[in-house]
């Protein structure tokens, strides 16, 4: 066989591979939800004595401040229920804000039942608003059940992170909504880190955390490339009580800056009735090299609704 032929046909072979990892590539990201696993619910002690919370999204490679939310949680009581709500307010550099609710059902174990957001202008305009049911029956497709241990990815991790109940082998499962099923994401520990973020310097546990590849809904063929092309998030969480996560790492940047980070940028101890206090003080860190504030909870902006 001629030199030339048998190049041809290695150039062909190379040219077999690379169209299967653009497939697998494509193909990861267009079916990016996992079937469900063994649920696992998260523990956590009543979310309204934990303290609230400011945080930071800032760009990794830039490190560039994206946008800054203000966190706490509340309790209240929905139809003869008792309940836990996590607040979010977010500023944007546009003079866009951003509010969410999410809703919990108190454990043991911590159950997520509602996630409402909405987005206005700088001219107080609504631009979006989105409600996210979390009950069995959420994701009419296929008969498929949202399993108990399904929480929301948002600022509310940086609660819950600090609750997951690892194996004797530092392995666990939790699950994250998607648009048709629930995700579910493995877990397991990497060591402890000293880490210093703009709240202080914190002790942590670090976890790392990925889409389970295994149960991906793909074709046989791209099923052992897929781990390959799967993101990865990182958080370090404190060692120290309340075990508050201080460093989330992750692909959930906006387009522009989709490598990020979630900060802890200061702490607020709550008051006598579980919420953020209305001033504007330095107070005495919980440990030391920590940063604690008494922030006010911004007001709810009712007249909207």
């Amino acid at each position: 066989m001629r030199p030339g032929s048998r190049l041809h046909r290695g150039q062909k072979r190379r040219c077999s591979s690379n169209r299967l990892q653009t497939i697998g590539v494509l193909a990861c990201l267009a079916f990016p939800y996992a079937r469900t696993g063994t649920a696992a619910p998260i523990v956590r002690d009543d979310l309204s004595r934990l303290p609230a919370f400011t945080v930071r999204m800032v760009s990794t490679p830039s490190g560039r401040v994206i946008q800054t939310s203000q966190v706490w949680a509340e309790s209240a009581r929905r139809e003869e229920r008792d309940l836990l709500v996590v607040h979010v307010t977010t500023a944007f550099a546009a003079g866009a804000t951003r509010e969410a609710y999410t809703t919990f059902e108190p454990g043991p174990p911590l159950r997520c039942l509602r996630e409402e957001h909405r987005i206005f202008t700088a001219l107080n305009e609504t631009l979006t608003q989105t409600i996210r049911q979390f009950r069995p029956d959420a994701l009419p497709f296929d008969g498929l059940d949202v399993p108990l241990d399904t929480y929301p990815l948002n600022e509310s991790l940086l609660y819950l992170l600090g609750g997951i109940q690892f194996d004797a082998k530092g392995n666990a499962t939790f699950h994250v909504l998607g648009l048709v099923e629930a995700l579910q994401m493995d877990v397991w520990r990497h060591g402890t880190e000293d880490v210093n973020v703009p709240a202080g310097h914190f002790s942590c546990d670090h976890i790392r955390m990925r889409p389970n590849a295994e149960s991906l809904r793909l074709p046989a063929m791209l099923r052992p490339i897929a781990p390959l092309f799967l993101p990865e998030f990182e958080a370090w969480i404190d060692r120290a009580e309340p075990h508050l996560a201080v460093r989330i790492k992750g692909p959930f940047g906006p387009p522009s800056d989709r490598d990020a980070m979630l900060e802890l940028v200061e702490t607020v101890p709550p008051s006598l009735e579980g919420q953020p206090q209305l001033r504007q003080e330095q107070g005495n860190g919980a440990r030391s090299g920590s940063k604690t504030t008494t922030l006010a909870a911004p007001e709810l902006k009712r007249s909207r609704e």
